[in-house]
């Protein structure tokens, strides 16, 4: 979608640590499948100003973001230093999502209208990059970019918004070597006024072998479910939303394409704690949240995040128990599998994401922040 907020402009700067700490929560190691730990987040001294919404972590140490004019950043260090990864006239892009395999070769999807939407292709950790694919729908507008786990980075999707009734989904075996459109007969028909947003790059999820989850927003929130890896798709209704054009599910989660989750709201009232999360047990036929039933009973009723979040993300390593959402608004954790959550701290983050080892996590924002997530020793 189009109508998206836009942030102060930023010329793509080194960046690294300060000694700002803040513990969140906990009460145990990381990992354990019986309590939560405490975590720390610890923002890391910036003097980029470019809202940053694309974030891929490959471990501990790698980890890529992205965002407005252009920005691209890589850190190998665990995020003491950030180097910029520009891509030589992409200077007006947005880098709203981006899937690295390692710390050399990664994709970045830009977000924009027609040919503003574009997917390059690193494989030298960013000093050069391939651009892969252009978007030549005038309607067309990228909005999320991923791989299926265990694929080396060959088999991937992208997600766009509708173009002539059907939502853009491009597909690649070949590592984006060519990025195609789904056949006519698996393109899922969307709904009046229904497409995807682009606010963290996380409206689509893939799990291993073949599975792929979208979530919608707009006129109504659905999740679209995928088995086949992309020949056939189940449009699932969402709980989230009133319909308007700013509202919907943003994002969604899943570790093992059973459990998920998925958040949202309306990102033109990121105060609003309404119709804004759910969780499914299932992959997602089902859904309960504050708007379906089944949804947890806190004092006054389901106790979901506090206000529109524009990204999710499952805490490996916890069985599916704890998860992360950020937002304009701030950050909430949930222990209990996504049934209750709890506010952290109100911080304005745009995306979150985790090392596989569940040992440390990344966090963007507005205005050139960045975060780092670790437990408290």
């Amino acid at each position: 979608m189009d109508a998206r907020r836009k942030y102060t402009p930023l010329l793509a700067l080194a960046v690294t640590a300060c000694a700002f700490e803040e513990a969140l929560v906990g009460d145990g190691p990381p990992g354990s499948p019986q309590s939560t730990p405490a975590w720390t987040l610890n923002e890391l001294d910036s003097t980029a100003e470019a809202s940053l919404r694309g974030l891929a972590v490959v471990d501990e140490l790698v980890a890529w973001c992205g965002g407005s004019d252009g920005t691209l950043l890589r850190t190998t260090d665990g995020g003491r230093h950030w180097l910029p990864r520009p891509i030589p006239g992409a200077e007006d892009l947005d880098f709203r999502s981006l899937w690295a395999l390692d710390a050399q070769s990664a994709w970045t999807a830009s977000a924009g209208p027609g040919s503003a939407s574009r997917i390059y292709h690193t494989s030298d950790g960013g000093q050069n990059w391939t651009l892969q694919h252009t978007n030549r729908e005038p309607e067309g507008f990228f909005d999320a970019i991923a791989f299926w786990p265990g694929s080396a980075g060959q088999r991937g999707l992208v997600v766009g918004d509708p173009v002539a009734g059907h939502l853009t989904i491009l597909r690649t075996e070949d590592g984006g070597a060519h990025w195609e459109p789904l056949p006519s007969a698996a393109q899922p028909p969307s709904l009046p006024g229904e497409y995807a947003f682009a606010a963290s790059g996380t409206s689509l999820a893939l799990v291993a072998p073949s599975t792929a989850w979208i979530v919608t927003g707009g006129s109504v929130a659905r999740m679209l479910r995928s088995t086949d890896g992309g020949t056939s798709w189940v449009a699932v209704p969402l709980p989230l939303g009133d319909g308007s054009e700013g509202a919907g599910a943003f994002s969604i989660a899943t570790g093992d394409g059973v459990h998920g989750v998925v958040v949202g709201g309306n990102y033109r009232e990121p105060e609003l704690a309404a119709r804004h999360w759910a969780r499914t047990e299932d992959g997602g036929r089902s859904w309960s949240g504050p708007g379906g039933s089944g949804g947890a009973e806190g004092p006054e009723g389901p106790t979901g995040p506090a206000g529109y979040r524009s990204c999710v993300a499952v805490l490996p390593r916890t069985n599916h128990r704890t998860w992360i959402a950020v937002g304009p608004s701030g950050v909430d954790i949930s222990d209990d599998g996504g049934r209750v959550w709890r506010s952290l701290r109100h911080q304005a983050l745009n995306s979150v994401a985790w090392a596989p080892s569940g040992r440390r996590g990344f966090a963007v924002g507005p205005a050139g922040s960045l975060y780092r997530l670790e437990p408290v020793d």
